[in-house]
């Protein structure tokens, strides 16, 4: 894939959790600012879990975005205004997609969609994918939405998950081509997130191997029929790490798409 899947010069939407998300999307939103291109980027939770405030959280990812060109005015931080609790966006999916319909008003109306991809790595990520996918819906852009893999378990290990790895059954991959600056950019993100030290001692190393062996981006297309399945066949990252089961989740995911129309007898 040479150029960017791009159809339009509207605005780019970022649909992100947590502030450190943008580490997955680093060199794509580099070439957009460099392409001259709008874009918006919206954080979901108040990404503050653990020792770190929601206030620190934010003012990392106003630099790293500062970093890669992108504005003050281009970054939203709806779930801290919200108060969403990182790991809980799935509890929250209504009022956060209401909200986030609110923001995509007028005349910056989104074109193409972006957002992590679902793959069962954190719970956040996956909820995620369900607001974006939910607008994509309403906007008539699911054509024009597209995922990012970020992280999700394997099988075995060490070191038991992998990175920027696409699943099949999420659909055909476009591999955007980077320069050696660019593939380095996602690596060069992670010294802007101090506060979470110890989630980035793992994924460090492993952002960084890929910055040497694998200078792509991995895009693929959002599929409205994948919400009703696992991501996975076994165990979801989410389900190790934090209990949180698949079952919870998807009660609550097909809850509010039912609510919009959307259900697996009737998908977009």
């Amino acid at each position: 894939m040479v150029g960017l899947p791009i159809t339009d010069r509207a605005t780019k939407l970022f649909l992100l959790a947590h502030q450190d998300d943008e580490i997955a999307f680093a060199p794509l939103l580099a070439r957009l600012k460099a392409d001259g291109q709008p874009v918006r980027v919206v954080y979901l939770t108040d990404g503050g879990a653990g020792r770190a405030s929601p206030e620190l959280r934010c003012t990392e990812s106003r630099r790293a975005l500062a970093s890669l060109g992108i504005l003050p005015s281009e970054v939203v931080f709806l779930g801290a205004a919200m108060a969403v609790p990182d790991g809980a966006l799935f509890r929250r999916l209504p009022q956060v997609y209401a909200a986030l319909e609110s923001v995509c008003r007028g005349s910056d109306a989104p074109g193409e969609i972006y957002t992590l991809g679902w793959e069962g790595g954190h719970v956040d990520h996956d909820a995620a994918h369900v607001i974006a996918m939910a607008l994509a819906v309403a906007r008539d852009r699911v054509h024009q939405a597209w995922q990012v893999p970020f992280y999700r378990a394997i099988d075995r290990g060490p070191p038991w998950f992998t990175l920027f790895a696409p699943l099949t059954a999420n659909g055909p991959v476009a591999r955007l081509s980077l320069t050696r600056r660019e593939s380095w950019l996602r690596a060069a993100l992670v010294r802007f997130f101090p506060s979470q030290w110890r989630s980035l001692t793992a994924l460090g190393p492993l952002v960084l191997w890929r910055a040497l062996t694998d200078p792509t981006l991995k895009l693929q297309p959002m599929v409205p029929g994948r919400l009703w399945e696992r991501p996975t066949p076994g165990r979801l990252l989410y389900e190790k790490l934090y209990a949180v089961s698949f079952a919870e989740v998807s009660a609550c995911i097909g809850a509010f798409l039912g609510e919009l129309g959307i259900t697996e007898a009737n998908p977009p």
